[in-house]
């Protein structure tokens, strides 16, 4: 039991203790000298410091020690009028001037660090210092992404309105009223509020980088990075967003996933790409299923290389407009063209066919070659053409036309099966048959 308890006053003049006890040297009114020469710093007794009960102090939980050398704390000595151990019960603040220049005077903090600045010891003033840091942390104007207008290949559609956020403003949502605004600002410059001031009820923990997190009387949350930004989940995460979501990054975006990728999209996806779209496919297919048109209009080439076989499966029409030049290359043995329709028109303004090998044209049915000018059949070798009437030894008939293949004597045309006597020169040309 504490016999004679004596309060006093003082000043924290060292706070680095060796065993890490929160305690401190205290140059005590009254009982020390101001003299450093008759009391040296090193020389003052260490107090220990009380702790609220909401600290626990055992087994390494609680708070370390706040106070600051030159700080103002009040405490009482344990053991009466001897006067050798005390207690430090907390600190008591005012209104502090710049530190002393004459350093060979005690009550003051050693290091002339102490008070930075001049005024309350309250953290009113620092509270100021924090809006200000939060108004210089407000982004404004950010571009959002909107709809590209598809103008060339549906005529009329406009682009919509470009739009943009801006983060909540300060001064709006932070309005402290002391002492409704409970804040605690510690050396290094951090600090945490608990904002009571009615109507703007709010939380608040800044480092002293102006890295943020307010949390407004609405509800609305405010996180301002100034540096890199990490998180990290060791299991599963899920985010939920009721209203809409805007993702706008000045810089790249990478995406690396370990598994499946799932979009699932009630509405419509648009995508604007300006420098170009490429998507590889290491191993696996390309599945897609539409249900609905496809439209596409390009202004430059369409290159599709395909290394095994294209299958085209078309229901209804198919219709190709080719303003320019159409080629068609094919290096395998075989070219094969099926018109299983019952009608089927091909117009050329213009057409040259080449073949290097042989060329076969069937049809099961008749066939009419029709040209508006002359048409011509060269033919270095033999020109044989096969139809149900036919004539060997003279002329070759086809129908109503007889083609004459070769010049010879002619019994005027008559008795001329291969085994007549040809009594009269030949005349070459071509003309109706008998």
């Amino acid at each position: 039991m504490i016999q004679n308890p004596q309060f006093f006053i003082g000043v924290v003049e060292d706070i680095n203790d060796d065993l890490k006890l929160n305690r401190v040297k205290v140059r005590i009114f009254g009982k020390h000298s101001e003299s450093l020469q008759e009391m040296p710093t090193e020389n003052l007794p260490w107090y220990t410091t009380v702790m609220p009960m909401t600290n626990p102090g055992i087994a390494g939980q609680g708070r370390t020690i706040g106070a600051q050398q030159g700080s103002w704390v009040f405490g009482l000595f344990i053991d009466g009028t001897d006067e050798q151990e005390a207690l430090i019960l907390g600190t008591v603040a005012g209104n502090s001037g710049l530190p002393p220049t004459t350093i060979n005077t005690g009550f003051r903090d050693p290091n002339n660090i102490n008070p930075p600045v001049a005024g309350s010891d309250t953290p009113v003033a620092t509270v100021s210092d924090l809006q200000n840091k939060r108004v210089a942390n407000r982004t404004i104007d950010i571009p959002i992404a909107r709809k590209p207008a598809l103008s060339a290949l549906n005529e009329g559609e406009e682009p919509p309105e470009e739009e943009s956020v801006s983060t909540p403003d300060p001064a709006d949502y932070a309005k402290p009223v002391y002492p409704y605004n409970n804040a605690e600002v510690f050396k290094g410059g951090h600090a945490v509020e608990y904002d009571s001031t009615p109507g703007h009820e709010r939380y608040s923990h800044m480092h002293r980088s102006g890295t943020a997190t307010d949390i407004t009387a609405d509800g609305e949350k405010i996180e301002h990075i100034t540096g890199d930004g990490f998180t990290v989940y060791k299991k599963n995460n899920t985010v939920y967003i009721v209203g809409n979501c805007n993702l706008t990054v000045d810089k790249d975006i990478n995406v690396k996933c370990g598994g499946d990728y799932i979009l699932d999209i009630d509405g419509t996806m648009h995508i604007k790409a300006d420098g170009g779209i490429k998507t590889k496919v290491d191993n696996g297919n390309i599945e897609t299923e539409l249900i609905g048109e496809r439209k596409m209009l390009m202004t430059g080439s369409d290159l599709l290389n395909i290394k095994q076989s294209l299958t085209l499966k078309v229901k209804d029409d198919y219709l190709i407009d080719v303003t320019g030049d159409l080629g068609l290359d094919v290096k395998g043995p075989e070219t094969k063209l099926f018109f299983n329709s019952a009608d089927t028109d091909i117009t050329f303004k213009k057409l040259d066919t080449t073949v290097n090998g042989d060329h076969n044209d069937t049809v099961t049915g008749n066939k009419h070659i029709s040209g508006n000018a002359g048409m011509k059949i060269a033919s270095p070798k033999k020109l044989i053409i096969n139809t149900p009437i036919q004539q060997v030894s003279g002329d070759v008939i086809a129908g109503d036309v007889s083609l004459m293949t070769h010049m010879h004597t002619q019994n005027n045309g008559k008795e001329d099966a291969g085994g007549g006597v040809d009594t009269s020169k030949s005349i070459g040309g071509t003309g109706p048959g008998p």
